[in-house]
């Protein structure tokens, strides 16, 4: 009896890539996060110089003569200008780490975000052509892909618009949007939080739930191959109905399509006439 060949090593093969894709997307994106995190809660990037410390040099105050009333209102010693930036405060080491590993990861997480998409469809069109089951879960996993994608996408540099931001700059914009966003948050702006919080936040779930669902839709149209595989099919089906209780009309039957798993074509089903019995021929 010779097996004819199925499409169940291609969707394996891709099932492998797609869960790799999930994985650095899912790594890129919490590194965003806690970058984000260290940058706008902590002062990690900056360091305060010690041991030279440059101060402001006096200032030398003219009194003039004025109306007592003008000296009432504004003393004379009041020093109104606004204070500047202190030059012992630099950025540190960990600022170039930090902005490495960003740039690092919006780029890999870039096109990991783009390979799942692609990645799934193409499980859809092999999984559909060869309509094998579980293809439904390789249309959902496909679905949710591109929605992924299109989070990480930075919208705004594909707008032109580097200063103002004013669309989605995407879960892997880069590190200067990143530090854009730590000011406007610090300026009291709206819609930081989301963008650079809550949204990397769903990338990590959708893209966990992405590889579940792709990898259970091809757990579900591998066929046998192998009478190890079926042993194992045939444990879980003693245990499923052991569990159950044979009565079970949902219980699976594995031995029943033994033929049509490894290769055999079923026979034709047979032709009934008018009178409700078998066409013999004549």
């Amino acid at each position: 009896m010779s097996s004819r060949p199925h499409i169940s090593a291609a969707v394996q093969e891709l099932r492998t890539w797609v869960i790799a894709c999930a994985v650095v997307v899912v790594l890129s994106a919490a590194a965003q996060l806690v970058i984000f995190g260290f940058a706008r809660y902590t002062d990690v990037r900056f360091v305060t110089l010690e041991g030279s410390a440059i101060t402001r040099p006096p200032r030398t105050v003219v009194v003039q003569s004025q109306p007592a009333s003008a000296a009432a209102r504004a003393p004379v010693n009041a020093d109104l200008s606004p204070a500047p930036p202190d030059p012992n405060r630099v950025l540190s080491v960990a600022d170039r780490n930090m902005a490495l590993v960003s740039n690092s990861a919006s780029a890999s997480g870039l096109i990991a975000a783009v390979a799942l998409a692609l990645l799934t469809m193409l499980g859809v069109a092999v999984a559909g052509g060869g309509a094998i089951p579980g293809v439904e879960r390789a249309v959902k996993a496909a679905v949710w892909a591109i929605v992924v994608a299109l989070l990480c996408l930075p919208w705004s540099a594909f707008a032109g618009q580097t200063g103002s931001r004013d669309l989605l700059p995407g879960v892997f914009a880069g590190y200067s949007s990143l530090l854009f966003a730590v000011e406007r948050a610090e300026a009291g702006a709206a819609g930081v939080i989301i963008e650079h919080v809550i949204l990397p936040t769903v990338v990590v779930v959708m893209s966990i739930c992405v590889a579940y669902w792709f990898h259970t839709g091809v757990e579900r149209g591998i066929i046998i191959t192998s009478v190890s595989q079926l042993d194992r099919q045939v444990e879980r089906e003693v245990a499923a109905i052991a569990k159950a209780g044979v009565s079970s009309l949902h219980a699976p039957r594995t031995m029943g399509v033994l033929d049509q798993a490894i290769g055999e074509v079923p026979p034709p089903p047979l032709r009934m006439t008018g009178t409700d019995s078998p066409r013999r021929p004549i």
